[in-house]
């Protein structure tokens, strides 16, 4: 036996060393991400047409909370792309599935609590333009850049935590059985279409709920900065009797008005 043609099992890490199968950035993979992108934008446009119209916001914000999403999601995935290929002598398309697969459930949670934190800071601060999912009245850019800034900061913090867990051993051995199949288009195809479409509808409707659901909360007030439309003091009512002066040739008496039908009359005067 010379060695050169010694049968063994063909784990993912050596049918890419023996045939360079998998290519995310070539043209067949740049096609498959940019259908990706189509189709996780329309399931966007599918909630929104199934809201009720009561709920539904209008185009410029559900607008503005889409493209936030949209960056967030593409930092991601260029992150991927770069630290997958930087393993140069192992398949990047498994590495890319398991970023992928760990960006969708611990980086999600990580990103939760991150936005969370963050909410809680900006409304003890009063800083309302990092209010999610509001952007001033009228609408202000400025608000989305800073939001969308807290939104990349977030992303940054997940993707640091996920790159720190994939540098255990336990993920070389995951790489050769993750993903079994030979074929490079089959590869490319379940590595950045099938699987990240479910997951990424996921992802955006549980975000853009939290977005959504973030900007109905009611938010607190600077003292001295005057009042916003929402937040006007409501009139103060107070209740005086009316009564009629009563004269007679000895004095002059103020006795109440009775009705015949009620008590006391009274007369309301808000006090603004």
């Amino acid at each position: 036996m010379d060695g050169r043609n010694t049968p063994s099992v063909v784990t993912a890490t050596t049918a890419y060393e023996q045939s360079n199968a998998c290519h995310l950035m070539n043209t067949y993979g740049i096609l498959i991400q940019i259908l990706l992108a189509v189709l996780a934008f329309s399931t966007l446009l599918l909630k929104r047409w199934r809201e009720p119209a009561q709920e539904r916001r209008p185009l410029k914000i559900w607008f503005a909370d889409t493209t936030k999403q949209a960056v967030g999601a593409g930092v991601i995935h260029l992150a991927n792309v770069v630290f997958s290929a930087g393993y140069a002598t192992h398949d990047p398309c498994t590495w890319y599935l398991i970023n992928f697969l760990l960006d969708s459930t611990v980086g999600l949670a990580t990103i939760y609590i991150v936005l969370l934190i963050a909410e809680k800071i900006a409304m003890k601060m009063v800083w309302e333009s990092l209010r999610s999912g509001y952007y001033g009245e009228p609408f202000q850019c400025s608000y989305w850049f800073h939001q969308c800034g807290v939104y990349l900061l977030a992303m940054v913090i997940e993707k640091t935590a996920v790159v720190a867990i994939v540098q255990a051993h336990f993920w070389l051995k995951v790489s050769d059985v993750i993903l079994p199949i030979s074929n490079q288009r089959i590869r490319v195809a379940l590595v950045m279409l099938v699987v990240p479409f479910f997951f990424n509808v996921l992802m955006f409707w549980m975000v853009d709920n939290f977005l959504k659901r973030k900007r109905q909360l009611a938010w607190p007030t600077k003292r001295g900065k005057g009042r916003t439309k929402s937040s006007k003091k409501a009139p103060q009512i107070r209740y005086f009797p009316l009564t009629q002066r009563v004269t007679d040739d000895s004095d002059s008496i103020a006795t109440p008005f009775i009705d015949t039908e009620d008590d006391v009359v009274l007369k309301a005067i808000g006090d603004f």
